[in-house]
């Protein structure tokens, strides 16, 4: 927490003067706490745009922008997508600092094979290491630190084990219509995210999502799926819609030569627009507490 303290006030434009960020549970992560009531139309957070990670900003990181050359991937997607492999990235290929008292650099070791779509995101971040990067384009490092790891949703909770869809469709049942169809549309919008993701793990357009995995060792398919189903997560529990938003989408061509990929980026429509192409994480407002009725 020190360290996403230090980044938030490092710009000095940022304003959280009045709120304390304390810890709920390891489920929600931390939330913000007024340190005295506030007043109606008093400004209580103020958070320049560089804070604000949309799918715009990652299309422009050229690591994300290979990848948008050769996969679709809409603008929630993209976030999740941003998000797991930024996590791996720092929780593995970047030195760690130990404790206050021993603040040792180390490395966390890794031990699994690795998937080609990765090494090669991987190698192409080497690359560009030895380029001049914009200090923007690790910026979010602090962020993602904090983030909480788990969550108590039906999704997060079953998802990974066995027989989980069954799970969850077994509790939607339970459920009123429109909450029941809400999680319904959500199992369905992981479970494509997620063969979308291990398609670009093992670089592959074609095939049977499980059959390709089976490249991969099984503590290698249950680590990378519960990396997706985290980073799926973050971005649909902690996401808000903004303004003015003029992201793109990614959109994959046919070609006269069937073993050949052309894409392309396009415009989204304004009702798309309107929905994932609007999405935006913003460090401090998504730990709002959204509840009426919440006490300290």
């Amino acid at each position: 927490m020190n360290d996403f303290i230090k980044w938030l006030e490092s710009d000095g434009n940022i304003l959280f003067s009045n709120v304390d960020i304390c810890l709920i549970d390891k489920s929600v992560g931390y939330g913000l706490f007024t340190k005295e009531n506030v007043r109606l139309n008093e400004v209580l957070i103020k958070i320049p745009e560089k804070y604000i990670i949309t799918a715009d900003f990652v299309s422009n990181i050229k690591e994300y922008a290979d990848i948008l050359n050769r996969f679709v991937f809409d603008s929630s997607e993209l976030l999740a997508l941003f998000f797991a492999f930024e996590r791996v990235y720092f929780d593995y290929f970047c030195k760690q600092l130990g404790s206050l008292n021993d603040e040792t650099a180390y490395f966390v070791q890794w031990t699994l094979e690795m998937p080609n779509g990765f090494e090669h995101f991987l190698n192409c971040r080497k690359e560009l290491m030895n380029e001049k990067r914009n200090e923007s384009d690790f910026w979010w490092k602090s962020y993602i630190g904090i983030l909480p790891r788990n969550f108590s949703t039906p999704l997060f909770i079953y998802y990974l084990k066995e027989n989980g869809n069954a799970k969850i469709k077994e509790i939607a049942s339970q459920l009123p219509i429109e909450t029941k169809e809400k999680l319904l549309g959500q199992l369905d919008e992981l479970i494509i995210f997620e063969e979308k993701f291990l398609k670009l793990l093992l670089n592959s357009f074609e095939g049977d999502t499980f059959q390709i995995a089976k490249e991969l060792s099984q503590d290698s398919i249950v680590f990378w799926r519960e990396i997706c189903c985290w980073a799926w997560h973050i971005v649909n529990t902690r996401s808000i819609f903004t303004e003015n938003s003029s992201l793109h989408s990614v959109n994959k061509q046919k070609s006269c030569d069937k073993n050949q990929k052309i894409f392309s980026k396009k415009k989204k429509k304004t009702d798309e627009e309107n929905f994932g192409g609007s999405l935006a994480l913003v460090p401090l407002v998504d730990m709002l507490n959204h509840s009426p009725d919440a006490s300290v």
